[in-house]
């Protein structure tokens, strides 16, 4: 859906980019533009008439392009979609069922409707019916029309289709977090020192993302299309694919210790929690070894000890100074030094692959050549350069004043110095005679498109040539853009992908290991926290029972009837599991109990237990060794207990176990000890716990000193 103010600052853009993917493509703008060209449905313009665009342009595909494809997508000239993904989502479905998907808001009808931006896709069933409806049916032009399409699906009996993933995070995506500069606002997904805490909200088989201007389909383009990084596999869609990529670009295993690259990262006091500590957080993690210098030491970040002016007027005595220190402290730790500032991301597999065909005992330096300032030009600071193990030593060990003075720009500076010392600039570019280090990141910049840059007659990207397939590192960007190159280059997947992170290769592991899960939840939680629970993890069970006071038919929880309030909750534990055993006994092998504020990993719970036997007397959680001889299990992680000690609980002794006093984790281990129930060991071979009191990892008190960092305030491993 585009219109005709937009087909050249949008559409324009939208067909150069992701609808290449597509079996075939449509723009629907108010009329036929031979020119673009967009098909004919003569409409009025603006958003005010988009409802009857919809309508216009659905009923003129079925016409025409009905036969054409299984599936038809309605996006907008702002959306971005892996059409790989969407593809491999749609090959699960039936395009026979009258079904369409999208990024559901369960509001203003029954069933809830598919947002406009983000697009959403009809089924063949669901276009026939559309197509063969009542006359005047789904024909008036008011309101949003993502609302009244989707009042119309309804009326014609066409379902949602569920898009979530198995953990629940949307496929289909309205606004793109990950590419606003916005991401980084405090409260957002950040932590206490403002670095990104994780990128869990994001599918790793994202389809589409809404709200996006050109230059960013572009960045998307060349960064999950183009850009290669050594030792990543991704393997790209054999069939129906315009360009197919083959990501694995060799098998050597122990490049990482082979080719040994220390990098130091220049910033300043002002930057360190503004820049330099996502830097931290992303890509200086697959180096070897990373500093960072400042303006002096901090050792609450930690900066390394230079003590040189502030300013950038003084970023050359700091250049100087680092170079010296790294030599006096680090020279042993590397093969190649490297040094950044904190507005670089560097592709780390790239710069060790181009690298381990060079040879470090040579006197030689790599970055971005400038060819002017001196007889062999020098290497731009912003992209950052790297100077072999020789080259740094000559560097060291020069006469004294030697490269010492504080004038002039860093880079052509040290690059006088190299000269100087005998240090060579090595060839950085590749095959095509493409640079691999970029002094700006154009390609993530609002400029891209600027005519004449790049860009052809219609103002498109023309090509992605001029970036190198195994770019090493890109200047000036801000840190949400780092973090969007993190999602979108070693997160994002597009199908298909090899996973290696199989489990087990037993394809029967959810019928062989029978797991049912009973909630301990309360007539005040059902709307929210249980609802939560039961459309998340608990999906995942071969069986799920909700337990609550008493019976409620809405939700629906069993009917136990016990009295309300966490005093009660040992006679709530004791009922339940008999209930369990009368009705469902033969339901499953393994029997759970966890709370409605509990996440349960359930393919991992199932593949513990998959090497544990239910015919003993045992049952399995986080441990607590008090109260009893041999301890209990905490209620909060939920604990596993075995058919065996299931039987043996409901053939208990009458009035065994039934006060309704004190914890209901510790009475139920007392329990089971008095019907000789062993406690099961389930740690791992590490002696870590599988089973979690409290998620750490997700509290913003992580890295508060003494938790789980380490001196330097980090998170430890």
């Amino acid at each position: 859906m585009t219109s005709e103010k937009n087909l050249y600052t949008k559409a324009v853009h939208v067909r150069a980019t992701w609808t290449r993917r597509c079996n075939k493509v449509l723009f629907a703008s108010e009329h036929k533009n031979a020119g673009f060209p967009t098909i004919d449905i003569n409409v009025k313009p603006g958003r005010e008439h988009l409802t009857m665009k919809t309508m216009k342009a659905f009923d003129y595909v079925y016409k025409h392009h009905y036969n054409d494809a299984d599936w038809f997508m309605k996006a907008d000239d702002d959306t971005y979609v892996f059409v790989e993904n969407l593809r491999y989502f749609l090959s699960s479905q039936n395009a026979s069922e009258p079904v369409y998907f999208g990024h559901t808001y369960m509001q203003a009808m029954k069933q809830g409707y598919n947002r406009g931006g983000p697009g959403y896709v009809v089924s063949r069933e669901a276009l026939r019916k559309f197509a063969t409806r009542k006359k005047g049916l789904c024909d008036d032009d008011f309101g949003p029309e993502d609302i009244k399409f989707g009042r119309c699906m309804e009326m014609l009996g066409v379902e949602i289709g569920y898009t979530t993933d198995s953990m629940h995070r949307r496929r289909f995506h309205t606004t793109p977090a990950i590419l606003s500069p916005r991401l980084l606002e405090q409260g957002n997904y950040t932590g206490e020192d403002g670095a990104l805490c994780e990128l869990i909200n994001l599918n790793t088989y994202t389809i589409s993302l809404h709200e996006l201007q050109p230059y960013q389909m572009y960045a998307i383009e060349y960064l999950v299309y183009h850009l290669k990084t050594y030792g990543t596999t991704r393997a790209y869609q054999k069939e129906r694919t315009p360009t197919r990529w083959n990501y694995e670009v060799s098998s050597e295993p122990d490049l990482y210790n082979r080719v040994r690259v220390l990098c130091w990262v220049m910033t300043s006091e002002k930057n360190l929690y503004t820049k330099a500590v996502h830097v931290r957080a992303t890509w200086t993690r697959r180096f070897n070894k990373v500093l960072f210098a400042s303006d002096h030491k901090n050792a609450g970040f930690p900066t390394i000890d230079i003590n040189v002016k502030p300013g950038r007027g003084h970023l050359t005595m700091k250049t100087m100074t680092t170079f010296d220190y790294v030599y006096k402290h680090h020279y042993n730790d590397a093969d190649w030094f490297m040094k950044a500032d904190d507005d670089t991301y560097v592709f780390v597999e790239n710069l060790r692959y181009f690298l381990s065909s060079q040879n470090a005992s040579k006197p030689v330096y790599f970055g971005y050549k400038y060819m002017h300032a001196m007889k062999q030009g020098y290497n731009g600071g912003g992209p950052g350069y790297v100077v072999s193990r020789e080259a740094l030593r000559r560097f060291a060990a020069r006469e004294k004043g030697l490269c010492d003075d504080d004038l002039g720009a860093e880079d052509i500076k040290f690059g006088r110095c190299m000269e100087l010392l005998g240090v060579k600039i090595g060839d950085t570019r590749d095959s095509m005679n493409r640079n691999r280090f970029h002094v700006t990141a154009v390609i993530l910049s609002p400029r891209s498109l600027e005519q004449g840059i790049f860009t052809g007659k219609e103002s498109t990207l023309r090509t992605m040539n001029g970036l190198s397939t195994y770019t090493i590192s890109l200047h000036k960007l801000e840190p949400y853009q780092m973090y969007a190159i993190e999602y979108l280059v070693y997160h994002l997947k597009t199908y298909p992908v090899e996973i290696s992170d199989k489990v087990s290769s037993e394809p029967d592991l959810y019928n062989r290991v029978r797991v049912l899960c009973w909630v301990m939840t309360s007539e005040k939680n059902l709307y929210t926290k249980a609802v939560h629970v039961r459309a998340t993890w608990t999906r995942r069970f071969n069986k799920v029972l909700f337990a609550s006071e008493h019976k409620n038919a809405n939700f629906p929880t069993i009917d136990i009837n016990v009295k309300a309030g966490r005093a009660h909750l040992t006679m709530k534990t004791m009922t339940t599991f008999d209930y369990v055993y009368k009705h469902h006994y033969n339901d499953a092998d393994w029997f759970m109990k966890a709370d409605d504020d509990t996440y349960v990993f359930v393919e991992n719970l199932r593949y513990f237990l998959s090497s544990q036997n239910a015919s003993e007397p045992v049952y399995f959680g986080r441990t607590f060794l008090q109260a009893t001889k041999q301890g209990y299990n905490g209620g909060g992680p939920g604990y596993v207990v075995s058919r065996e000690a299931l039987r043996r609980f409901a053939a208990r002794e009458k009035g065994l176990c039934d006060d309704d006093l004190g914890a209901e984790d510790i009475k139920f281990g007392r329990c089971m000890e008095l019907l000789g129930v062993k406690i099961g060991n389930t740690r791992d071979s590490m002696n870590r716990r599988r089973f979690h009191v409290n998620p750490a990892i997700f509290s913003p008190r992580l890295l508060e000193h003494g938790s789980h960092t380490g001196k330097d305030g980090a998170l430890q491993v």
